[in-house]
């Protein structure tokens, strides 16, 4: 895909080549383009255990899904090893199963390839919350909640929560989502 992650820098790379033909396609994305994003693995823990069904359920790393062509097969290298067997005992295995057809392989988003995928379900949570909450008007009650519970949260650093309460305050949208899900 051309995309890469910076760990070090928490931010998604590209060529700019690849950044200007999917920015083309995806002019929502532009944020993301070489500003870092040092809540993606938090955020991540949050989007990645949940399962939703429905007509609009998005599904990232399912074959079906119209996007897993952009995803690329990457084996899971820690299998063979946790399972413990030897060649030899995984070559009678495969010996002795019956012939079927060959297993597919796990697709797993490269990196930026996960994290533009998981910005994509919190812009799509963050429109369907502001929708359901359209006849709503924000009240600093509700933002006052949201910010205590994000204090009240040990895990994010003095900077996490200065930006997180500074996305709060520029759009309360968030500050809601985030104290809907917690």
């Amino acid at each position: 895909s051309g995309f890469g992650w910076d760990e070090a820098a928490q931010m998604v790379t590209a060529e700019e080549e690849v950044w200007d033909a999917y920015l083309a396609i995806h002019e929502d994305a532009q944020p993301f383009r070489g500003r870092p994003f040092p809540l993606f693995d938090k955020l991540s823990a949050l989007i990645e255990p949940v399962t939703a069904i429905g007509t609009h359920a998005l599904h990232l790393g399912s074959v079906s899904t119209p996007d897993a062509n952009r995803y690329e097969a990457q084996p899971d290298e820690d299998e063979d090893e946790e399972d413990g067997l030897s060649d030899a005992s995984r070559l009678r295995r495969q010996r002795a199963a019956t012939p079927s057809a060959p297993m597919q392989k796990r697709l797993r988003p490269s990196g930026a390839q996960g994290f533009l995928a998981m910005a994509d379900a919190v812009k799509e949570l963050s429109q369907a919350m502001a929708s359901a909450n359209s006849g709503i008007v924000g009240s600093p009650e509700r933002h006052r909640k949201a910010v205590q519970m994000l204090e009240a949260e040990s895990t994010f650093s003095d900077e996490e929560l200065v930006i997180a309460i500074n996305l709060f305050t520029h759009n309360r949208a968030i500050g809601d989502s985030y104290a809907a899900i917690t």
